[in-house]
């Protein structure tokens, strides 16, 4: 995980610990049980106002276990 500054890895971690960002995004790759994967987030932000998070792209990896 690594983001261009410490909002932007703040961002990302929040989205790994969020069931609700990682919920909708099993349900875009439609599937049961997430593979490897990696993730390009954009993030936003205004002082003083959460950071918001867009799943720019995707790249997944169903083969590895």
């Amino acid at each position: 995980m690594e983001g261009g500054g410490p909002e932007n890895t703040q961002a990302a971690g929040d989205f790994l610990l969020s069931e609700y960002q990682l919920s909708n995004f099993q349900k875009m790759l439609h599937v049961t049980t997430l593979p490897y994967f990696e993730l390009l987030l954009k993030t936003s932000w205004v002082k003083g106002t959460p950071i918001s998070t867009t799943i720019e792209a995707y790249r997944t990896y169903p083969n590895l276990h």
